[in-house]
């Protein structure tokens, strides 16, 4: 996962950090001398002025949390970094998605330093691999379930979960089923729908779960509408456990 650390320029903070995490230096803090308890106030303020970011966070985010900071308007800090006004403005807005170099130049102009960590992440699920998700007539809804669970944590990496064509299989109902979820996890997330779901087609007959007429009449009242468009009849709640 990367992490972005964010640390204030001024080398005493750099340094109040390496003490802070030396155990040594901490006992002698423990001491009832003055020095030593000024010394642990000082890294604990130092810490504090440090930003920390997961791969969640923005640059938006990250910019306006620096420069509230800094005590700094968008003019003020815009004048420091040498750029325009309007360039912070977009920045803190998310209209604009700033390169590396760019935001290094702003987040320097409110005090800070911008580094990046990378790291090897788990691979994604995919959901083409959903082509063997069935058994005994019926999908395989616990594999279905677990795929959605992991997106509904993930949501940045949907793209990646719904890229790939699945393989043909013998079963239209679990072809349409595959093709329903992935353009319903891009439309929830507002993302470009993957091209291989144009072309899977809706199904001769409405397929329904097992239920009575009541039972089935909730479920279709309550159906997303890109399962209704392949003839899928389906409670989100079924699939989507997170929807109340």
């Amino acid at each position: 996962m990367p992490i972005v650390f964010l640390a204030p320029l001024e080398s005493q903070y750099q340094e109040g950090l390496e003490k802070l995490w030396d155990n040594s230096y901490i006992g002698e803090a423990m001491c009832n001398t003055g020095q030593g308890v000024r010394a642990a106030r000082q890294c604990v303020v130092n810490l504090e002025r440090c930003i920390y970011a997961t791969y969640m966070s923005t640059a938006s985010v990250l910019l306006r949390q620096a420069r509230a900071n800094a005590g700094l308007s968008c003019t003020a800090l815009a004048a420091r970094a040498g750029v325009p006004t309007s360039t912070v403005s977009r920045i803190e807005a998310d209209a604009m998605d700033p390169t590396v170099v760019m935001l290094t130049r702003v987040m320097a102009a409110a005090g800070c330093r911008l580094e990046l960590n990378f790291a090897r992440v788990a691979p994604a699920p995919n959901l083409a691999d959903l082509t063997s998700a069935w058994i005994e007539g019926s999908p395989d809804w616990t594999r279905f379930r677990a795929l959605i669970d992991w997106t509904a944590q993930h949501p940045e990496r949907i793209t990646e979960v719904i890229a790939d064509r699945p393989a043909r299989c013998g079963s239209p109902m679990l072809s349409a089923l595959m093709a329903s979820v992935a353009d319903k996890l891009a439309d929830d997330h507002g993302l470009r729908r993957s091209r291989w779901t144009a072309a899977v087609p809706p199904l001769d007959r409405e397929w329904t779960p097992p239920g009575t007429p009541r039972m089935i009449g909730k479920a279709r009242a309550n159906t997303p509408a890109q399962l209704r468009a392949r003839n899928i009849v389906l409670a989100e709640h079924d699939l989507w456990r997170h929807v109340a």
